[in-house]
């Protein structure tokens, strides 16, 4: 099996650990007797610690050659097994929140560090196609969450980490044997020193920007995702149909990630452009959220997921590798992952505020003007 085939593997047992740890996570602790203010303050701390420990394992990864993406991604991974299994033995009420919130924490550095994978591979001769990679998490991702919606009705909230214990073995299994190469192909002597924080401010600038309205699309995406439940809730759905839900929009990334080499590979398209047009339509579906009448309607808007946050995610990912010198990769992957748990801990505390106090409709537009603003800085971003 070579690098590529691994790191689509990589890709898929992660997508699905990432559907169990966030998608699922108001289910499982509204399950576990929390309200939903109280989700809203866990996730939203868990996701500001996992976005510090993005940023961190970033820098780790440019700054330290024996702390690279392989070893990073073995650690974390044993930590969810680890909390899995603790977790299915039923612990009790406090630490099961505890030890979810672990979960939680520890799934988001993760990001950066597999789609360092795929670059790494491709940067040493093994051509390893980022969208189609992603693509396959998007499957997977599609498939937990059917299979979770389906598994946690018939038996109940456990199921979520045993789940999540099968996928992590999968997951590290994966990273293990995932080799390092020899860097004689990328020539040490024209290696630089990675940039301090202070010197990538000064040297990215446009990047920085493209990173805020990024991080505002995805306060939109993560908001939707995470009160998904309640969104299906509204007209009738369950947990079943949430799941439902969530896997017509991993479905709907397919087309997207599949052919977003093609897509930008006659120069014509930008990254940036298209990051643009994916802010676009996260603003068209919360529109339609909001007039959606029932779950049929919400199953339909979820197919405009391919050309929102499937475009949104391969264009954030090679953009950043697009515009950051060789030695600020790393960090450049953490920056635009970070918009996504930062997007998740705003999400949270301004969903699960909204929720509580005004309902489920000024909740996804107070998301879709975040959207709006964001697709406006990107816009004045591609013509600067």
């Amino acid at each position: 099996m070579n690098e590529s085939v691994k790191c689509r593997i990589l890709q898929g047992t992660y997508c699905a650990l990432l559907c169990i740890a966030l998608s699922f996570n108001t289910y499982y602790l509204e399950a576990a007797g929390f309200s939903y203010r109280d989700i809203g303050i866990f996730v939203s701390l868990s996701c500001a610690v996992g976005c510090i420990l993005q940023a961190v394992a970033g820098r780790l990864a440019d700054l330290k050659p024996d702390f690279v993406w392989k070893k990073q991604l073995i650690i974390m991974g044993l930590v969810q097994i680890v909390v899995s299994a603790i977790l299915i033995t039923g612990p009790g009420h406090v630490l099961s929140c505890i030890l979810y919130i672990i979960m939680m924490i520890f799934v988001l550095p993760m990001m950066p560090m597999i789609n360092r994978a795929s670059f790494y591979y491709t940067e040493r001769g093994i051509p390893v196609d980022f969208g189609i990679a992603r693509g396959v998490g998007s499957i997977s991702f599609s498939a937990m969450s059917f299979i979770a919606g389906r598994f946690t009705v018939l038996w109940g909230s456990r199921m979520v980490p045993v789940m999540a214990l099968a996928v992590s073995l999968l997951f590290i299994l994966t990273a293990h044997s995932l080799p390092l190469l020899d860097d004689a192909v990328v020539e040490r002597a024209e290696k630089k020193e990675p940039s301090s924080i202070k010197e990538l401010v000064k040297k990215y600038p446009s990047f920085l920007w493209a990173v805020l309205g990024i991080f505002l699309m995805f306060l939109f995406h993560n908001g939707v995702n995470t009160y998904m439940i309640k969104i299906v809730g509204n007209v009738g759905g369950d947990s079943g149909s949430m799941g439902a839900a969530l896997a017509i929009a991993a479905a709907a990334e397919l087309p997207v990630l599949f052919l977003y080499g093609r897509i930008v590979e006659n120069g014509k398209l930008r990254n940036i452009t298209l990051v643009t047009g994916s802010g676009a339509l996260f603003v068209l579906r919360g529109m339609l959220y909001i007039l959606a009448a029932n779950v049929y309607i919400i199953y339909f808007i979820q197919l405009l997921q391919g050309f929102s946050f499937g475009l949104l995610i391969a264009a954030k990912a090679n953009y950043a590798n697009e515009v950051m010198n060789q030695e600020d990769q790393s960090s450049g992957q953490s920056l635009v992952a970070m918009t996504e748990s930062l997007g998740i801990v705003c999400a949270s505390l301004i969903g699960g505020f909204l929720l509580d106090h005004m309902g489920i409709h000024p909740m996804i537009m107070v998301f879709t003007v975040a959207a709006a603003i964001g697709t406006i800085i990107t816009i004045l971003d591609v013509r600067k």
